[in-house]
């Protein structure tokens, strides 16, 4: 699914971590949110974090800049990001940390994709860059 919420643009995505052979969802897919201000590559609430067994992997600290100049602290490891729409399977950084509730996909992961989002018509284009 792609799509806008509102203003929001989303993508339906899954979440593997493959070194245990977990994922989230466990079937099908979860709303993530398109954040083109987040240079990470996928943010997740501690819960799916946890659910993704991440947490049970050696986990590295990282400082987080938000849009308002303050930091947060996260932690995170490595993990696989599916967008089935796309046909894209891309490793990267998934990290955690409080506070947050949604999905995030950042332009690290966005970097795989070519991407036209038209507000006019609230509409979401996203292909598999080659």
């Amino acid at each position: 699914m792609i799509a806008f919420l509102d203003l929001t643009p989303t993508f339906g995505v899954a979440i593997e971590n493959p070194l245990l052979g977990k994922s989230y969802p466990s079937e099908g897919e979860v709303v993530a949110v398109v954040d083109t201000g987040y240079e990470g590559f996928v943010a997740l609430p501690r819960d799916i974090f946890h659910r993704a067994a991440f947490d049970e992997l050696q986990l590295e600290r990282r400082s987080v800049l938000l849009a308002d100049g303050s930091s947060l602290s996260s932690e995170g490891t490595y993990g696989t990001l599916v967008v089935p729409d796309v046909s894209l399977k891309a490793d990267g950084f998934i990290e955690t940390y409080g506070g947050l509730d949604e999905v995030i996909i950042g332009t690290e992961a966005l970097s795989n994709l070519r991407l036209v989002l038209d507000y006019c018509l609230r509409r979401l284009h996203a292909e598999k860059y080659p």
